[in-house]
């Protein structure tokens, strides 16, 4: 009897340590993964297009296909949130206005951010508000150029250049049911474009 007590007194001393070492550890990695998420989504909140990507004095050198699909991200060298392949293939659509420009940057900058800054519930929340107002911008330009009778969306072309490739398309999917959440008009200021051309 005393023996099987010792033995227990032994293993309650070890591991209550363990619990202790156990409890500390997700506790930590519990806040470690709160900051990661503030920090992602004041990212998603702060970024913006500018008027230097909208007229292409940031616009990066050209690479190949294969250095633009060599990951989902993709590259991003101007650091201005629009992957670099789908910059280039936007610059190149011809008849765009300067404002219908800025638009599609906005929705293709906004909708990158799924792929490099969405990890959990509130990240993709913050992106859902920032693909929404993308989506405004493009049908407000639209009503202002007197696009608004179109057959098809927008977006479409877009979107394809977005989704080339099939983990970019598993990628997106695996938020695909967020869509339906977000459809309806959410709280977002009037104006929904980063970047407005008064007198064009």
């Amino acid at each position: 009897m005393d023996k099987l007590k010792e033995i227990l007194q032994k293993t309650w001393h070890t591991g209550r340590w363990v619990l202790l070492i156990l409890l500390l550890a997700s506790t930590i990695l519990y806040l470690i993964g709160i900051n990661a998420t503030k920090t992602a989504v004041r990212h998603i909140t702060n970024t913006h297009l500018t008027m230097q990507d909208v007229t292409g004095e940031t616009l990066p050198p050209k690479r190949t296909k294969e250095e633009y699909d060599a990951t989902v991200e993709g590259l991003d060298e101007n650091n201005n949130g629009i992957r670099d392949d789908v910059e280039h293939a936007i610059f190149e659509m011809s008849g765009d206005s300067s404002q219908m420009r800025a638009a599609k940057l906005q929705y293709a900058q906004a909708y990158q951010l799924l792929f490099t800054y969405v990890f959990d519930g509130d990240t993709l929340e913050a992106y859902g508000q920032k693909y929404i107002q993308s989506t405004k911008c493009i049908r407000s330009t639209m009503k202002k150029e007197g696009l608004g009778l179109l057959s098809f969306k927008i977006e479409d072309p877009i979107d394809a250049l977005i989704l080339n490739t099939k983990s970019r398309k598993l990628s997106a999917e695996k938020h695909s049911w967020y869509d339906t959440q977000y459809s309806k008009d959410i709280n977002l200021p009037e104006e929904r474009c980063h970047v407005i051309f008064k007198n064009e």
